[in-house]
């Protein structure tokens, strides 16, 4: 649970030898852009969506948030639109929604 974007290389070696979409990566904090292009081939990635955005975030925000994270993570396959680490529990139901609604708008493989 914290920026493991300084780790992707390490990562990286861990996942050789993995078999292909048998493992699913939760990141938080993590630049995932970057995680998708180097662990994108090995690991299928989850989340980044920020629970601060969540809880005091707009709709819109959360919108464009979860647009870029599929445009940089979706394509190829191995990437699943979430939250970071959880769902906080004061989070505006609006902005929860708006995740369901971009993987809609946005997502679908």
């Amino acid at each position: 649970d914290n920026d493991l974007t300084p780790y992707l290389d390490i990562l990286q070696d861990i996942t050789t030898g993995l078999p292909k979409g048998k493992i699913m990566l939760d990141l938080e904090k993590t630049d995932m852009k970057k995680a998708k292009q180097m662990l994108g081939d090995r690991v299928c990635l989850y989340g980044n969506v920020p629970s601060a955005l969540l809880c005091y975030g707009t709709v819109e925000e959360v919108d464009a948030y979860c647009k870029r994270l599929i445009e940089d993570c979706a394509p190829g396959g191995g990437y699943v639109l979430g939250t970071e680490c959880e769902t906080p529990w004061n989070s505006k139901p609006e902005n929860v929604r708006a995740i369901i609604q971009a993987a809609y708008k946005y997502g679908w493989y």
